[in-house]
């Protein structure tokens, strides 16, 4: 199969990135981080413009929930900055540098300067700059 052929499959189904988004988010190895920006990209765009519901009833129950559920794009940012965040202290940074510059990694760095809440914590890693605490 060619890679436009395959692209043009890839493009037809956003419910078949949203399964591969989840899949990814929830493999703490890290070997699928780089699945999961650019997965993460392509799903911002399709829920921004509202084109594919069959992928946000997939995702929604797996993505965190706040006062905010009506913007999925914020929700599915959330999501995914709450992957980067890791668990027992292990930051993905794969994830973050694998999204391309634009909106999808303008909300996911936004989601990760979000100090405190429901889904941050009062003291978080600042990813740019290892080895540092921010407050």
């Amino acid at each position: 199969m060619s890679r436009a052929k395959a692209e043009k499959l890839w493009r037809q189904t956003p419910r078949r990135a949203a399964v591969l988004l989840a899949a990814a988010l929830g493999d703490d190895t890290g070997a699928a981080d780089r699945i999961a920006a650019n997965t993460y990209a392509w799903l911002y765009t399709v829920l921004a413009k509202d084109d594919d519901l069959a992928a946000w009833e997939l995702l929604a129950p797996l993505l965190p929930n706040d006062h905010d559920d009506w913007d999925r794009c914020r929700r599915l940012a959330r999501g995914v900055a709450k992957a980067v965040r890791g668990t027992h202290g292990k930051v993905r940074l794969a994830i973050v540098e694998g999204v391309p510059a634009g909106p999808a990694r303008t909300a996911l760095d936004a989601e990760l300067e979000r100090p405190g809440g429901k889904h941050g914590s009062a003291y978080f890693w600042d990813y740019r700059w290892p080895y540092t605490w921010r407050r």
